[in-house]
């Protein structure tokens, strides 16, 4: 699906007389979430640029900083909780940021949703770590994943009649246990 039909999808929700206010309300904020990432992605930029950055070509793969980012995590960050509230903590300011862009009025600066990705980013290297595996297995494994959900592109019928979820759902009622389906 393109982003343009994804729009019209989403407009088409929101005008939707059957539909409940919120639902409509989610379409509506969907509509203009998808508008923004239509300006933002036609807009012309140089590769790894950020508006208010610095502009640095940078050519590192994701092994390698791995590799680099690990020689700053101590033998007490090797700990599942720490990882997993790490990450969501840093998450949670990449939403701050935004949120307060969109709802309180503040200037949104990318080098500061840069530099907190950068932060999300190094709690996802640990977690690999932790389970032992490198963040180019982890990006293959969700493109392997991806590919098979989504074989011509995002589908919103494919997202909501998931064979997976179903799976996994059958799983927790106690039916037979699909270890290809872990989330």
């Amino acid at each position: 699906m393109t982003i343009d039909k994804a729009i019209e999808y989403a407009d088409l929700m929101s005008r939707d007389t059957n539909a409940l206010e919120v639902t409509k309300q989610f379409a509506v904020l969907c509509a203009d979430a998808l508008r923004l990432m239509k300006r933002a992605n036609d807009k012309p930029r140089s590769e790894n640029a950020a508006p208010d950055a610095k502009t640095t070509k940078v050519d590192m793969n994701a092994n390698e900083y791995q590799r680099k980012a690990m020689r700053t995590a101590t033998h007490k960050c090797y700990d599942l909780a720490n990882a997993a509230l790490g990450l969501t903590g840093e998450a949670g300011e990449v939403a701050d940021i935004i949120k307060k862009h969109l709802y309180q009025g503040h200037d949104l600066y990318p080098s500061e949703v840069i530099e907190e990705l950068g932060d999300v980013l190094w709690y996802v290297a640990l977690m690999a770590d932790y389970f032992n595996v490198t963040l180019g297995f982890v990006m293959q494994q969700n493109i392997t994943k991806l590919k098979a959900r989504y074989p011509d592109g995002f589908d919103p019928v494919r997202s909501v009649n998931r064979e997976d979820v179903h799976v996994r759902e059958d799983t927790r009622a106690g039916g037979a246990r699909h270890d290809d389906f872990k989330p």
